[in-house]
Parts: structure tokens; C-alpha cells; sequence
């Protein structure tokens, strides 16, 4: 009976610690790699339905890659198509006489969810 207490308290510790933990690694940006884009980006939860995230240029990504995920990411979060993507920098622009992406910056963005 002692050690079947025993267990239930610590599972419950155990439990507290790691929502607590992952509630803080929601709010506090830190750089997280997602595999299936070959994209490294900072995700900010700013407030209720409102996340700011910063997807980081590296020599290997492209505008449409990163913007595409950008999309894809703010579906995950809002769990519906009910969302806006308000654009902070990073947009890339194009030059007419040069054919090559003129990207200086990592593409950040923040993200609302209606629904």
C-alpha cells in the first residue's frame, strides 16, 4: 500500500514538473528543428491564439519552402484553416536584373487563430 502511495505521489511530481517545463518551453522562444522541411524555427506562444514564429534562413532553404511551412505550421497550431499570418520581415524581393533571390533575413511572421 506504501509503495503504491508512493508511486501515485511521484508519478503526480513527475507529471507537474514536465507540463510545467513544456509550458515554458511554449513561451519562451528556442530554436526547434522540424525534420520533415529541413527547417530550423523560434516558436513564441505571445498569448491566447496569438504565436509569433521565426523560421531561420539558412544557405539551403528557399522563400517558398519557408513560407509554404509557415502555412503548414499555422494550420498545426490553430487545428483549422480559421487563422491570419501577419508578416513581420523577411519577404523576399526580386530584382529585375538579377535573377537571384535577394533573401537577407530569417521570415518571421505572427500567427492569430480565429476558430
Amino acid at each position: 500500500m506504501k509503495k503504491t502511495l508512493l508511486l501515485l505521489c511521484l508519478s503526480l511530481a513527475f507529471t507537474n514538473v514536465f507540463s510545467q517545463n513544456h509550458e515554458k518551453l511554449v513561451k519562451e522562444s528556442q530554436a526547434i528543428w522540424d525534420f520533415d522541411h529541413s527547417l530550423q524555427y523560434k516558436q513564441t506562444l505571445m498569448d491566447n491564439q496569438h504565436y509569433e514564429i521565426i523560421v531561420i534562413r539558412n544557405n539551403k532553404s528557399s522563400f517558398s519552402q519557408m513560407s509554404a511551412f509557415l502555412i503548414r505550421k499555422s494550420y498545426e497550431l490553430c487545428k483549422n484553416y480559421e487563422f491570419s499570418i501577419e508578416f513581420n520581415y523577411g519577404i523576399e524581393k526580386f530584382d529585375d536584373k538579377k535573377v537571384k533571390s535577394q533573401i537577407k533575413d530569417s521570415l518571421s511572421a505572427d500567427i492569430f487563430c480565429s476558430g
